[in-house]
């Protein structure tokens, strides 16, 4: 099985590539989706909570970023607790994914460059708008302050460098259905030539 990295800016359009990747019948596994089945376990709830010392009656999304985004430390320790439990469960459903007979599957990961993770897969994409679409996008779908937005984007790679490093890269500065196209176009390549 072909296993392709997605990654790409926040607000630029992942988990919508990921999604049509998916409707077309690949096999598709999301990190993000990952970390939300582990938050509803106790166990984890717990032992994110004491990491963060934050109150595990008040545990949502929020409040963890609230508490890691203008702590470095805090977002280290959180990292260093769950991303063992992701590679995990990441890999069991991949394994999954191989047992079904996908013969081409993708694994959205935002992190996919910064933890150094690109030797995992056999090819990688970086899906990525224009800066301005970008914010548009996050000022849409979120209500976070101009300092919280700033806070995560720093807190991931300068999105240039990550369409540097990847194998493929798409556009989605456009339309919906431009985005398909690119990612058909995208995955022809990649079952041709990977």
């Amino acid at each position: 099985m072909i296993w392709v990295g997605v990654t790409g800016g926040i607000g630029c359009g992942k988990s919508t590539a990921v999604a049509f990747f998916k409707k077309q019948g690949f096999g598709v596994v999301s990190a993000d989706e990952i970390v939300h089945d582990l938050y509803q376990h106790p166990v984890v709830v717990s032992e994110v909570s004491k990491i963060l010392k934050i109150d595990s009656k008040n545990f949502s999304k929020e409040n963890i970023a609230k508490a890691v985004f203008p702590d470095s430390s805090k977002l280290k320790n959180l990292e260093n607790y769950l991303h063992p439990l992701v590679r995990k469960e990441s890999q069991k459903r991949k394994e999954d994914l191989k047992k079904l007979g996908h013969s081409l599957a993708f694994y959205e990961i935002p992190l996919l460059f910064e933890k150094d993770m690109q030797t995992f897969f056999d090819a990688t994409i970086c899906v990525g708008a224009d800066q301005a679409t970008q914010l548009m996008r996050i000022k849409k779908r979120n209500s976070w302050s101009d300092e919280e937005i700033k806070q995560r984007l720093s807190s991931q790679m300068p999105l240039e460098l990550k369409k540097d490093l990847a194998d493929f890269y798409i556009d989605n500065s456009s339309s919906l259905e431009d985005l398909e196209k690119a990612c058909a176009s995208v995955a022809d390549q990649i079952k041709k030539n990977v």
